[in-house]
């Protein structure tokens, strides 16, 4: 069991049996209608473009030593792929692996065509392990988009 995004499924086509459901949708012209206590929102339904983002480069640092506690900045320059502005509070976060000290980062809006350089500020773990951490742009919480990103050390 699995489902795309929407990214994905444009590559992989809708010939699927399973119905696919896109969100956000605006009411356009909308009006409330109240009946029997239950209100109903009547209007057109306009679909918004989704926002995009793609990994354009990142400072490798592979090979380097990682010591417990230790400060160091990672840093991804994501491009707007999509039609639109990503939103003004669009951040890059934590979206998965092992939790690092790694505070989101206020990307903002940014034009399509245009490019982000987005400078996190880490803090290694005090245990000495392999960590796996990967993060998104995303907003209003955890709506994420764009190529998921990663870093590895040791």
């Amino acid at each position: 069991d699995y489902d795309l995004c929407y990214e994905c499924e444009l590559d992989y086509g809708h010939d699927h049996a399973l119905l696919k459901i896109k969100s956000p949708e605006q009411f356009k012209g909308a009006k409330k209608v109240k009946d029997q206590g239950v209100v109903y929102t009547l209007g057109e339904v306009k679909k918004e473009e989704p926002f995009r983002a793609t990994f354009v480069w990142e400072n490798n640092l592979d090979g380097l030593k990682i010591l417990p506690g230790m400060k160091f900045e990672k840093v991804w320059i994501m491009r707007n792929t999509g039609k639109n502005p990503w939103p003004v509070n669009t951040k890059f976060i934590q979206n998965g692996g092992e939790r690092i000290r790694a505070p989101a980062v206020l990307v903002g809006e940014i034009e399509p065509g245009q490019e982000a350089t987005i400078k996190v500020k880490i803090t290694a773990p005090k245990e000495l392990k392999k960590y796996t951490t990967f993060f998104n742009l995303g907003y209003n919480g955890k709506r994420f988009f764009g190529q998921k990103v990663w870093i590895e050390f040791n």
